[in-house]
């Protein structure tokens, strides 16, 4: 079901929209939810759903959500569109799609304190080819009320190489990852991609208490980036991921026993194949979880 509101609509298109929402569990939204068309259409939902976000291959107002609102306005938006929503699943990086308190650092209403998301899940994904680790997600405020996060890497397909924009070459006995004479990119070290994939681990680790974390297909970033031995299986990249989550967990709370925190370790970080997702959550879960266009 495809909706394009273009101004107010009528009561008679009201009622329509109505009716077609009835059976609905599904919403996938292309640009921002933090806006009055996505509240008008949640508003008018009886059931919680999942609602995808999916980039926008135009690039038409991705990066302006609520600009013509006001801080309230936005507030109720998102009080609107969160209250039916059971599930997130994330396929643009664009975090101010979602979460307007980037913009309103006011945004601790206490509204919104009622609020629960059953499962937020973000799909990573990168081209191992390029000069950058995954998409940054440092520093992100997960939506109101997650109760449990997902991310699922995906290596993107390799094309081939006469179509690449960029190659990258390890220089001999060296850890730089040089561009192509032919690209502009500065030179961007190992070093710097596992400064990104650390700081990322670390976010993990400031949100571990009180969501529980599944990370999945990890096989596919490179081992190198989190400073694993490049021919290690993945079990050993999960004991690095693991490693470093803790370090910045005990980083946080030094006082906190060694029982408890592999307690924590335990209870709230798990690795999961994509094989080992889909059984777990099954077929049509994970393809609404995991493919952008169904």
């Amino acid at each position: 079901m495809h909706l394009r509101l273009h101004g107010p609509p009528s009561p008679e298109s009201l009622e329509d929209i109505s009716r077609s929402l009835n059976s609905t569990r599904v919403l996938d939204f292309v640009g921002p939810i933090t806006d009055k068309p996505a509240a008008l259409i949640f508003a008018l939902l009886e059931q919680r759903v999942t609602v995808r976000l999916r980039a926008n291959p135009a690039g038409q107002r991705m990066l302006t959500p609520g600009q013509h609102l006001s801080a309230d306005e936005a507030l109720f938006a998102y009080f609107q569109v969160m209250r039916r929503t059971a599930r997130h699943v994330m396929f643009t990086p664009l975090w101010d799609l979602l979460a307007p308190q980037r913009r309103y650092p006011d945004f601790g209403h206490p509204m919104l304190d009622k609020l629960i998301l059953d499962k937020c899940v973000i799909n990573i994904t990168f081209d191992p080819n390029s000069l950058c680790g995954p998409p940054d997600i440092v520093d992100t405020e997960y939506p109101t009320g997650t109760q449990a996060l997902v991310v699922i890497f995906r290596a993107l397909p390799t094309p081939p190489r006469d179509t690449l924009n960029a190659s990258l070459a390890m220089a001999s006995g060296s850890s730089v990852m040089a561009p192509s004479p032919m690209s502009d990119e500065s030179v961007v070290t190992l070093e710097d991609l596992r400064a990104n994939i650390d700081a990322v681990l670390e976010g993990f680790g400031f949100y571990l208490d009180d969501i529980p974390h599944t990370l999945v297909n990890i096989g596919d970033l490179n081992p190198e980036w989190i400073g694993a031995n490049p021919a290690a299986p993945q079990h050993t990249c999960e004991d690095v991921i693991r490693h470093k989550i803790r370090a910045d967990v005990r980083a946080r709370r030094p006082d906190l026993p060694l029982s408890e925190l592999e307690a924590l370790l335990d209870r709230n970080l798990r690795f999961r194949t994509l094989e080992e997702y889909e059984r777990e959550i099954g077929t049509r879960e994970f393809r609404i979880e995991t493919v952008e266009h169904v």
